[in-house]
């Protein structure tokens, strides 16, 4: 019933990622589209982006098929005052009994595109207990101006960049609801996700499988249903395996 309202217009083609390729910003994504013909100008622009010259550059490079597809899914905007990432593994040491999770001020794509050092956070997957919280360092934080009804980077004042963004319980209830996105999809996932700004709502943005471990895992025969992905059973099947946990080479 709200007239006008703020979506998101966000791309997703059907070779952005896998184990060896990741198209990570190369196709169009639009924030804070107001209106029905702008948004189906915006996904027109994002299908055109498959064929913008970096696209077809890289799909040739990586011997991708020229011919593709595209997704565009629209989203009520969430104005947030804390958003981040959240990898329901360790990916780096392939450590399936760990959750990992990085927040910043505002907006995420400050933290996705490596303009601050956001605050991390790690969480024991079986037990959710918090074992350890490191504060980042965050200069800058991308918000909606409402004034101007555009989105504006500013900078966060001293007093505020090396405050942590999130309280332990909103760290240990993400935790919680990775758990359980993990098990509804049957493998490890990195997940984009917002807390609203004068509230405390959890939004899950995307959510999709940690491509450089799920075809590890799925080949092995780990991940073969949901029911395989609770935390404690899968990291005991794992282990039983022999699969080893530290990162490669080490």
């Amino acid at each position: 019933g709200i007239k006008n309202v703020p979506v998101a217009v966000r791309s997703s083609a059907t070779v952005e990622d896998s184990s060896r390729t990741s198209c990570a910003g190369l196709h169009k994504t639009f924030l804070w589209v107001r209106g029905e013909e702008n948004v189906i100008s915006r996904i027109i622009d994002c299908w055109s982006s498959l064929f913008d010259p970096q696209a077809l550059e890289y799909r040739l490079k990586m011997g991708l098929p020229i011919k593709t597809s595209m997704a565009v899914f629209v989203q009520q905007m969430v104005n947030p005052r804390v958003s981040g990432v959240m990898f329901t593994a360790d990916a780096v040491n392939r450590d399936l009994s760990k959750i990992i999770i990085e927040a910043t001020w505002g907006l995420g794509e400050v933290l996705v595109s490596g303009k601050v050092v956001p605050d991390r956070f790690i969480v024991d997957k079986i037990s959710l207990e918090l074992l350890r919280s490191e504060i980042g360092y965050k200069s800058i934080e991308e918000v909606y101006d409402e004034e101007r009804c555009l989105l504006a980077i500013n900078e966060v004042p001293a007093s505020r960049r090396q405050i942590v963004a999130l309280k332990s319980e909103e760290v240990l209830e993400l935790a919680k609801i990775g758990k359980e996105v993990e098990r509804i999809f049957g493998a490890p996932q990195d997940i984009e996700w917002a807390i609203q700004k004068d509230s405390t709502d959890i939004y899950i943005i995307q959510t999709r499988p940690i491509t450089t471990m799920a075809k590890k895992f799925s080949e092995r025969g780990y991940l073969t249903s949901s029911k395989s992905c609770d935390p404690l059973d899968l990291v005991v099947t794992v282990l039983k395996k022999g699969i080893r946990i530290q990162r490669e080479g080490v």
